[in-house]
This record gives C-alpha cells, structure tokens and sequence, in this order.
C-alpha cells in the first residue's frame, strides 16, 4: 500500500488490538488502537475514531501531514506570547550588558547573539524539559519559529539599531553646548523647541549625563511624550521595514533562491529531531562547540586574572605603504563558520575586494594620488570612499530593483485590484503592503517635517536611508556576514550632494534627530526580517498573517523596556559613568556635524560626483561580467560593504573560509561538505553560547569591560 511504503513506521504498528506505549513517529501525536476502535491524540484533543475509519484515513499519505500541521508548521499565538515575552527579556539582557557592563555586544549586529542564544535554550533545554514534565505542553515547529523570528526581528531595537543613541543625541547638545562651540545661542533653540521629541525642564538633560543629586527622583514626566513619540517613529520605521521585507520576500527566496546563510542553524533547531536524531545531538556538533568555547574560555580568564594569564591575540594589523594604509587579520571562529555556508563566488569577492582597496589606498595616499574631499560626516569616515562606494552601492540598489521588476508590477497590479497575485505566504497581502508602504512612509516625512527638516529633504533623506538599507540587506543574505557597514550613510551624502547651504539650521537639527536610527547601522530592522521571514518560509505551512502583529507587539516591547532602561540607568548612575563611547562620543556627534555644517554653509562638494560616477561604473561593469560571462568568478554584491572597518577586518576570515570549504568541495566532495555542516553549526553556537554566558558571569560578579570579539 501506498502508505506503507511512505510510512513504514506507522504501518508495523498499525496492528487492531495492539497498545503503543512508546513515542509516535508523528511527532506529538500518539495512537492507542484496539480491535474495534482508536484513540487519537490530535495534540491536546483526544477523539475516538472507528479503527476501520482510521485505516481508510491512513491510506491517504497526506493524513500523517495534516496531524502534524495542525500543531507544528503554523504561527501560533502560544509562539506569539512567549515571543514578544522573550523580546523584552532580550532588550533588557541588550541594554544591561552594553550600558552597565560593558560586555560583548549581544544585539548590535547582524548575528543577533541574544536572538540565537535563548533560542537555543528554548528548543534545546525548555522544550526537552517541557516535553519531559507534559507532552501536551512540548513546543511545535510553529512554535519555535514564532518564536525565533520575533527575537530576531526585535533584536534590531535595543542598542544600535535604535536605542542605545536616542537619549544621548536628544539631551547632547544642551548638556556639551557651550560658549566654544556655539550650540548653546545657535542650536540649542531649535532643539529644545520641538518639546514633542526632546524631554524639557531644569536639570533634566545635566542629571542624564551626570546622574540625580540626593533627594532627587528619575524625571519620568518629562519623557513622556518624547518616548510616545520616538515610539510612534519606531513602529512606523518598523512597518515600513516589514513591508519592503513582504513585498521583496518571494523574489530573493523563491524566485532567487538566496541561501541566507545567517538562518541555517536556527532552521535546523527548529526542524531537527522531528524525524530523526536532534542535531544537538550529533558528536560533530559538539567537537565544533569545543573550538570556540575553549578559546573564549580562555579569554575570559584572562579577563578575570590578568596576573596570571594573557589574553590570546586575535587582531593583527600589517601597515603598508608606510602606515598609509593597514591590512588587518581578524580570527573571527563566528564569521568563519558563517561564511563557510556562502557562496564561492560571494566568499571570492569578500576576500579580494577588502584586500584590494586596502592596497589601492594605501598606493595612491603614499604617492599623492589621492584625491582631496571634503569631510562629510562622522559616520562617512572617508569622503572619497563615501562618495566612491554610494556609486557603487545605488548602481547595486538599483540591479536589486531591475532585476525584481517583475515580480513589484505583479505585487503593484495585484493591490490596486488589477490582477490578483498569490500571496499566501507573506505575512500581509500585497494590498497592506504596498499601501503599508505609502503610509508610514509618509508619516515618517511629517515625522521628519515636524522635527525641522523641510520635506524634499525629508523624501530624499529617506530614499538614501533606506536604499542603504535595501543594499545591505540583500548582501547579508547572501554572504551571512555576522558585521558590515556601508562606506557612508544617508544624511552626510544628501548634505554633500546638494550643499549645506541648502539647509537651515532647523533643517541640520532635524537631521541631527535621525542619527538614533540611523547613523551606525550596525543593525537594522529590515535585514533581520528578511532573515526571519526566509526561516518561516523553509518550516511553516499556511497563513503567516499573525506574523505581522506579534512582529510589532514584539518590537514594541523591546522598545519600551530599552528606553526606559536607557533613561533609568543614566539618572541612576550618570551617563558619564557608564558607556563613555555611547553617552560622550554619541552625545555629541550629531551636534558636532550639525555645528559644521552650520557654520561652513558651501555648496555642493563637486569633487565627489566624478567619484560617485566612477564607482557607479566599476559597480556596472562587475554586474554586466558577472551576467553575461559564464562562472564569472567574483559576485559584485561583496563590493558593497568592502570600504568599512567591519568588511575589512572580516576579509581575513573569507580568505579562511574559502580554502577550507574548496578543499573539502575539491577532496571530498558534496557528500562530505553536507556532513560536515554540523560541525559549522557548533562553531557558531560555541560562540554565540560562550561570549552569551560571559555575559552573565559579567553581570553577576559586577565585572566591566570583557569585551570578547566583535
């Protein structure tokens, strides 16, 4: 029979008059079958079926399906309640350990260690426990996913992707304003007037920095309105984030079939063991864990007793060209594992690109051929590779959107009521997409208005932002890099390319308002969805619409507990005592460019257009090889986050990552790659795990600074 051959499992114990004491092979659903009639555990609900019934519904293979897609491959609110629970929890543990410990980051950057971490306690430790104590409480693949993509997802808010800089950059320029650098007369004013964003009153911006007198209490009633506001922004940045992730969804993963290699592991925690032994529990796994825990072990007791044992070098920097120019060799076991699961093209341009401009610049600085551009910003660290690398990064944008024409006219015509499109399988219709879009982008230009920018540069500021973040976006699906950064951002290229003439100083001062979200994007909500919706896709069967409220209750969540947390811990113990590169240097950079800005009102930087224009053709010509010139071997996404520290420091770990998987593809073969994936995954959980408990130690011995990797 057809079911038997499907199910041989099933069909030797589908016996009339035999009692199964042990597990089903259906995961939690157990079958009790006598002479004449079955009890039949449809997870929680038990029914008694005729067993003449119950072999005729056996026949049909799609029977064992629906008994387990009724508890495990749909979003379920149980996930979306221990979710948004988990998303607070992990925005408290966030800001705890970057404000007052100062330990390694568990939420700045892409690999989103808090996300990974507590997923692997509730799937390897919870769920065994819960299952242990009531089968009927175990949680399902629904479950679990729900679960992990909210963490992910939320895991962009805490420290920053949006946070972690608000409260320093709206109290900054009253409390570092003075009579030197004139923001007191000039600035000041126009931020202390938008009364909605900003908390008012004596003392208030002075006590965040250097924390409350005795007798004085947190000035919560101040910030009322700034948090309603910054939340408002917050979720509407998020919505906007969510939509572009639904719309774009289908292309990259059905149509494109990008691997997104940051969801593997967390794909194989949830789908693992249903069928077979657990991945946790493969030797191989483990024998990878051991790599990284005994190393960050180590690090760890070095920081405890630095007496005794030193700590292991895992930086090294070689300067070129008489110190023009520096390569920098980083062992990262966490970006290596990673990489391991990319693309050789994609590993080829993260290894050569870095390695290339870090020559080039430093050839052409020691030869005086480097051209001289004004300073953009801050965050633009170069300006000539500013202006090069948004060449680059629009041309990339721009492929990303000819290449998915397609599919946004069908998403297009399909809400407007034209043609209907199938949309099933995204967390909102195309209609709440694309109208989703229209709307909370507009009101983050009346946001932006109202916070003093004028609304053409409301428009264009965020059509540069966002292209960044489309940008970066599609390259971490594809190359899975744990840390990377564009060559600029949005703000300083828009003042560049129009001229700081072009803007008052309301207009500096609402621009100076967006660096909370956007200045170091280090992590952002966009990528973490496209991510998150790439795993639910892989392990979920049927409507994911509840998605789209547990993804912005979850955020909310995480917004309020780290905003609070970020104005508690200031007043409580002085900003200034606490993360100095957060509460002294983020304080003030927004200010220092708004200040420059304002007083050395110019026109457009000219110079940079010709380099604009040069890195848009370097970008055209990859594309068009890598297009038309079969097994072209350099994928031109890799180009994008090149220019930054982060691509820079990580090249070295391409470089490692590229020999190995080519000596294992070269020597052993698909076969060999495919078991060796499990010992990647134990890297990345040795890690994520080790630096994660270090945290704790950290936190309950009340030690500071064990900053362990990137």
């Amino acid at each position: 029979m057809l079911w038997e051959r499907h199910y041989p499992q099933a069909a030797c114990r589908l016996q009339p008059g035999r009692e199964f004491p042990g597990p089903s092979p259906f995961s939690d659903t157990d079958l009790l079958l006598s002479k004449h009639w079955a009890l039949v555990s449809y997870g929680t609900i038990f029914r008694y079926v005729p067993s003449q019934r119950l072999h005729e519904l056996f026949r049909r293979p799609s029977f064992f399906i629906l008994m387990d897609d009724r508890n495990q491959d749909t979003v379920t609110l149980k996930g979306i309640a221990i979710g948004i629970f988990l998303a607070g929890f992990a925005s408290w543990w966030a800001v705890y350990g970057e404000v007052i410990i100062q330990a390694t980051p568990l939420a700045n950057d892409h690999s989103a260690r808090i996300a990974f971490f507590l997923f692997f306690v509730v799937v390897v430790f919870l769920n065994s426990i819960l299952t242990r104590l009531n089968p009927k409480w175990r949680l399902g693949r629904g479950d679990l996913v729900t679960i992990f993509v909210l963490l992910l997802t939320s895991a962009a808010i805490p420290t920053r992707g949006f946070v972690s800089m608000l409260g320093p950059a709206v109290n900054g320029a009253e409390y570092y304003g003075n009579e030197s650098n004139r923001w007191i007369e000039e600035i000041v004013p126009f931020v202390k007037s938008r009364k909605w964003l900003v908390p008012q009153g004596e003392n208030v911006a002075a006590r965040y920095f250097e924390g409350l007198r005795e007798g004085e209490s947190t000035p919560w009633a101040a910030w009322a309105r700034p948090v309603a506001s910054w939340l408002a922004m917050c979720l509407a940045f998020t919505f906007f984030s969510l939509c572009i992730a639904a719309i774009l969804r289908k292309q990259w993963v059905v149509r494109e079939r990008i691997i997104y290699p940051l969801m593997q592991l967390p794909i194989e925690l949830a789908t693992s063991g249903e069928t077979e032994t657990p991945i946790w529990k493969t030797q191989r796994l483990w024998v990878g864990f051991l790599i990284p825990c005994l190393l960050f072990t180590y690090q760890g007791l070095a920081h405890y007793n630095p007496d005794f044992i030193s700590k292991i070098q895992l930086v090294y920097l070689f300067p070129i060209f008489n110190y023009e120019s520096l390569l920098r060799v980083y062992f990262s076991p966490l970006a290596f594992a990673l990489l391991y699961f990319v693309r050789m093209d994609m590993l080829a341009g993260l290894s050569i690109f870095p390695f290339v401009l870090s020559v080039s610049k430093g050839f052409m600085k020691s030869n005086g051929m480097y051209p001289s551009v004004p300073k953009l910003g801050i965050w633009s660290y170069d300006s000539v590779e500013a202006f090069f690398g948004a060449g680059i990064l629009l041309v990339f944008a721009a492929r990303i959107a000819y290449f998915a024409r397609a599919h946004i006219w069908d998403v297009l015509r399909s809400a407007l009521g034209i043609k209907e499109a199938d949309d099933s399988d995204e967390i909102m219709s195309y209609r709440w997409a694309v109208f989703g879009f229209l709307v909370s982008g507009a009101f983050m230009v009346a946001w932006l208005h109202m916070a003093g920018m004028a609304v053409w540069q409301a428009c264009l500021f965020l059509f540069l932002a966002f292209t960044i973040f489309l940008a970066l976006a599609r390259v971490i699906a594809e190359s899975g890099l744990p840390v990377c950064l564009p060559p600029m951002v949005g703000g300083d290229i828009m003042v560049g390319l129009v001229g700081s003439n072009q803007f008052t100083v309301s207009n500096l001062s609402g621009l100076g308002f967006t660096y909370p979200f956007h200045a170091e994007m280090r992590c952002f909500v966009l990528s973490h969805a496209a991510n998150g919706l790439k795993m639910a896709d892989e392990t979920l069967k049927g409507s994911k619409r509840r998605f789209l409220i547990g993804l912005l209750l979850a955020v909310t969540a995480s917004f309020l507990v780290a905003i609070l947390l970020t104005i508690y811990f200031p007043y409580r113990d002085g900003g200034l005592n606490l993360h100095r590169w957060t509460y002294e240097n983020t304080a003030k950079y927004s200010w220092i460019d708004v200040s420059s800005r304002l007083f050395r009102s110019e026109g457009p930087v000219w110079e940079g257009y010709p380099l604009m224009l040069y890195g848009a053709l370097l970008m055209g010509g990859l594309m068009l090889c890598a297009h038309w010139i079969p097994a072209w071997p350099i994928n031109p996404g890799a180009l994008v986050v090149s220019f930054h520290w982060a691509g820079q420091v990580l090249w070295s770990s391409a470089v490692f990552a590229l020999f190995t998987k080519w000596l294992i593809l070269k020597y052993g073969g698909v076969g060999v790659f495919r078991n060796s994936r499990p010992f990647f995954y134990g890297i990345i959980l040795g890690e994520v795990v080790t630096t994660s408990l270090w945290v704790i130690v950290d936190g309950l011995t009340g030690t500071p600074n064990n900053y362990m990797s990137l």
